[in-house]
């Protein structure tokens, strides 16, 4: 929906603070902190690795 078009009085402005802190504070960090330096997932474990490397092998 067009920003035009949205009833601005039913917007949750707690929510619209709270992202705009949140980004703001992400675009002003500049330290790299454990949470943002690391793969957001796991890395494999060598068994997982392995079995990969075969399926891989096999296709």
């Amino acid at each position: 929906m067009p920003l035009a078009d949205q009833d601005r009085t039913r917007w949750d402005t707690t929510l619209i603070a709270e992202g705009t802190r949140l980004v703001r504070d992400a675009l002003t960090t500049t330290a790299i902190g454990p949470t943002n330096s690391k793969p957001r997932s796991p890395p494999c474990t060598p068994k997982e690795r392995r079995y990969l490397e075969q399926r891989a092998r096999e296709e």
